[in-house]
């Protein structure tokens, strides 16, 4: 499966190449993680070693051809490569570092991106995340993604978190939730608030910066 998508990424490159005209068939991003994606799934463990094989080559095509960036899904992709074709163990965990180490260099760096570093080395999340994770006075932790980490993420869908704290609030968003407590505070009266752009991922909930103020909107 990774071998074939491969074969077909080249095909459209070899044909891009020889008519520059047919934009359509320029390698892009999209494409390029297509390939990764495939790499995940070996069939077997003989496939394993393959996988990885391609899907460091195409990683080094995007850097090397320059048809493309790769993004957070791509990073993404990657590691779940080393996770599906490598035991976990100092190979991996090196790997892992140095995939990640790129995606925060490059500000793509989303919440799929630390799933999958979690899934492909966990001692290299938990390096990575221990200075970023605060506990909540309810107990639970949030991890905030620095804004240089992510700051050229686009497109990403922020995890379906809830915050449980009793019956009357478990379907209510955690952002909502502390904005009915700001606007309890100010006694009902309106007023204008800013959401900062700091990205945030935790357990059991997710968490914005909010700023009030009595300027009139």
């Amino acid at each position: 499966k990774s071998r074939r998508a491969y074969e077909l990424l080249q095909h459209m490159r070899e044909l891009y190449e020889q008519e520059p005209t047919y934009i359509d068939l320029k390698p892009n991003v999209v494409a390029y993680t297509a390939v990764l994606n495939a790499c995940s799934l070996p069939a077997d463990k003989a496939e394993s070693e393959s996988a990885l094989q391609i899907a460091q080559l195409v990683m080094e095509e995007m850097r090397v051809y320059k048809y493309d960036k790769p993004n957070f899904l791509t990073f993404s992709a990657f590691l779940q490569v080393l996770g599906s074709t490598i035991t976990p163990g100092t190979r991996r965990d090196q790997l892992a570092l140095e995939i990640f180490e790129q995606a925060r260099a490059s500000g793509q760096v989303g919440y799929l991106t630390l799933e999958k570093l979690r899934h492909a080395s966990p001692d290299t999340y938990s390096c990575f995340v221990k200075d970023i994770t605060e506990k909540n006075g309810d107990g639970t932790h949030i991890v905030q993604i620095p804004f240089e980490w992510s700051c050229n993420v686009v497109g990403e869908r922020e995890p379906s978190r809830r915050f449980i704290k009793d019956d009357t609030t478990s379907n209510i968003v955690r952002s909502n939730y502390i904005r009915l407590k700001e606007v309890k505070k100010k006694h009902g009266q309106h007023t204008r608030f800013m959401t900062t752009r700091r990205r945030t991922v935790g357990t059991g909930e997710s968490q914005l910066n909010i700023q009030w103020t009595d300027e009139p909107m």
